[in-house]
């Protein structure tokens, strides 16, 4: 039986995962990238949100301070 680094080759070529392992595998990180993905997308439009609101409030709050001089 050949040997690569002193370990036979038939124990080397069953250490890898299976062709649907790999697959299967593969897919979990694509369904994880996409809810990354889909999460960052959600955490930008919250962030724009509050900056518009917190925009709208301090600009309100200027008219008004503005308005008593």
């Amino acid at each position: 039986m050949p040997l690569i680094d002193g370990t036979p080759v038939d124990m080397l070529r069953d250490a890898g995962p299976s062709s649907a392992e790999a697959t299967s595998e593969r897919a979990d990180i694509i369904r994880h990238v996409a809810a990354f993905r889909d999460h960052q997308i959600r955490i930008r439009q919250q962030r724009e949100a509050y900056y518009d609101a917190v925009l709208a409030r301090t600009r309100a709050a200027l008219r008004s301070d503005t308005s008593r001089i």
